[in-house]
């Protein structure tokens, strides 16, 4: 089984992963936790490129096709041998952030992106994907709260400087897609860790 984790800034994709590890550890069940990007040592370096603060400007073609890259590498040497084996694969972030970020906020069109995804992706699909709805003003605070005491998400930090406008476009986005794609499960990210656990928990029971 193929899990994407999805969300804007902020939502708590990485306490959502965790999560579901200890969750499925605990159904004795193998699990492989990834990213994008920075799943391999060949997405560390992108991610390094694409997520900086201090990157220079890229265009939005130019970051599309880094995002590509990272994730053709990404299912080709990590995703698929994992599945193949029998792991249930937990990724944070995958084609839905191409289509919210690089489509709907960067406006590239829809269905160059959903071509290209499924070029990147050998056709690979997850099965489920986790959105972690938050409003755009609470989550960019978490993320820049977060920032102050970790080092790697204040580096880590060129999307959130982008304009709120930016991140009200991603949350509507991804609200869109999960009204009409029925792999999405949405869970209340608004709410506090516990209440998301017990919400995550509930939905894994039934999927497994």
């Amino acid at each position: 089984m193929f899990i994407t984790i999805e969300g804007c800034e902020g939502a708590g994709k990485t306490s959502a992963i965790q999560i579901i590890q200890e969750f499925l550890k605990t159904q004795n069940i193998s699990c492989l936790t990834t990213r994008e990007p920075g799943g391999t040592t060949f997405g560390t370096t992108l991610r390094s490129l694409l997520l900086s603060k201090n990157t220079e400007y890229i265009p939005p073609y130019t970051e599309l096709f880094l995002y590509l890259a990272d994730r053709h590498h990404h299912v080709h040497t990590v995703i698929k041998p994992a599945l193949q084996q029998g792991y249930i694969v937990v990724c944070d972030r995958f084609i839905d952030s191409t289509i919210a970020y690089q489509g709907y906020a960067r406006g590239l069109p829809l269905d160059t992106i959903e071509q290209l995804n499924m070029i990147a992706t050998e056709g690979l699909l997850p099965d489920y994907t986790f959105f972690l709805d938050v409003d755009p003003c609470i989550g960019l605070e978490r993320a820049r709260r977060r920032s102050l005491i970790d080092s790697v998400s204040q580096e880590e930090s060129r999307f959130e400087n982008e304009e709120l406008v930016f991140h009200q476009t991603l949350s509507r986005a991804y609200k869109l897609m999960a009204e009409n794609v029925s792999r999405f499960i949405t869970i209340d990210a608004n709410n506090p860790v516990d209440v998301v656990k017990q919400e995550i928990i509930y939905h894994l029971q039934n999927i497994l």
